[in-house]
């Protein structure tokens, strides 16, 4: 931490500070969104490199994944025997980087369970902001080769709901999207459009 400091940095983005699947690749999305991972300490070591770092005037970025989980057996796939958390419709699930589980943001079991931990990392944890990855995913649906990708409104509408809670229960903490520029607009505010 003396060294980022010492370098003039302001912000850490920790890398998977949740806990991946069991025998996941590491880019996997995870199946404990709420379990901060033991490579960092568990909840409780986590915890004091968030302090250590606030101490030091760091905020703590965690990098979340948002728009689909893995197929494994430990993870959300039919949660409860049923397409709870991802799309029933096989062509709606599938990601283009291989993620046979698409979050389906229509039903309220998957925005209520994103919102909660999200909440669990700002709130409890204290993380001073989300690096969202795979947010190009969750605002769109896969489209085979040479057809134009369909925009998911529930997947926009959810991300503007998640940047709108974050603003109005964690004042001061922020989202980032690792979108790219083939969706302008995206860091604007959400009163603007964004």
């Amino acid at each position: 931490l003396d060294r980022i400091q010492n370098l003039g940095g302001t912000h850490l983005c920790l890398m998977q500070a949740w806990t991946p699947q069991p025998h996941a690749e590491w880019n996997a999305a995870p199946s404990a969104w709420l379990a901060p991972s033991m490579a960092w300490g568990g909840q409780q070591g986590l915890q004091r490199l968030i302090d250590g770092a606030h101490a030091r005037g760091l905020g703590i970025v965690i990098d979340w994944p948002i728009h689909a989980f893995s197929g494994e057996a430990e993870g959300l796939g039919r949660f409860d025997g049923s397409a709870l958390y991802e799309h029933a419709n096989a062509a709606r699930a599938l990601t283009p980087d291989g993620f046979p589980r698409r979050f389906n943001y229509v039903r309220y079991e998957t925005a209520n369970f994103l919102i909660c931990a999200a909440l669990f990392w700002l709130e409890d944890m204290h993380v001073d902001g989300l690096f969202l990855r795979g947010v190009r995913h969750a605002l769109q649906f896969h489209a085979p080769e040479g057809q134009a990708a369909i925009v998911d409104a529930a997947g926009v509408d959810f991300l503007r709901s998640l940047t709108e809670l974050v603003a109005a229960r964690a004042p001061g903490a922020f989202v980032l999207s690792d979108a790219h520029g083939a969706w302008p607009g995206i860091s604007a505010p959400t009163w603007a459009g964004g």
